[in-house]
């Protein structure tokens, strides 16, 4: 876990002093509680640097009620612009989620596609809709599960903001 963390400040600092743009933003989740009661609420503030008009490196830290998970989910997001238009873009973000619960964790590996929408100059509105990859859950040090998986439903749909400084 540190190693992760160290090496995405890295990524992000590389970004930094090579001029890129800062983007701040974040999103919210609604999806079913873990008991199956309600709804959970998941919160996910995001800072993220813009390498150039296709790629971009990025951090989220993750909070979900219903589960008292917390979690931090470096990323790197390829944008392609199928229209011909900077006003729509879609992209695929490769993600490595870390999520803590007690004694229990996962690391995982994500491929997640979604797309962005330019508002004004300096405002987006970004959607992220299902994923798929590879997880590995700890319960301490001890592996007790590993495995593909796939989500593409209400708990995997995330529409959120950034805004470019």
């Amino acid at each position: 876990m540190k190693k992760i963390l160290i090496v995405t400040i890295a990524l992000m600092l590389s970004a930094a002093s090579a001029g890129a743009q800062i983007l701040i933003g974040g999103h919210i989740g609604f999806g079913t509680r873990a008991d199956g009661n309600g709804l959970s609420l998941s919160l996910y503030p995001d800072i993220s640097y813009r390498l150039n008009n296709n790629f971009v490196v990025g951090g989220q830290l993750s909070y979900r009620t219903g589960y008292n998970r917390l979690g931090v989910n470096p990323y790197l997001r390829c944008h392609l612009k199928p229209f011909g238009t900077d006003v729509v873009t879609v992209f695929l973000s490769a993600n490595l989620p870390c999520e803590f619960e007690g004694s229990a964790s996962s690391v995982s590996l994500r491929l997640r596609p979604g797309f962005t929408v330019k508002v004004s100059e300096n405002f987006y509105l970004v959607a992220n809709i299902g994923y798929t990859g590879y997880t590995w859950t700890f319960n301490g040090r001890r592996l007790i599960s590993s495995g593909w998986y796939s989500q593409f439903n209400q708990d995997s749909v995330n529409i959120g903001f950034c805004v470019a400084l």
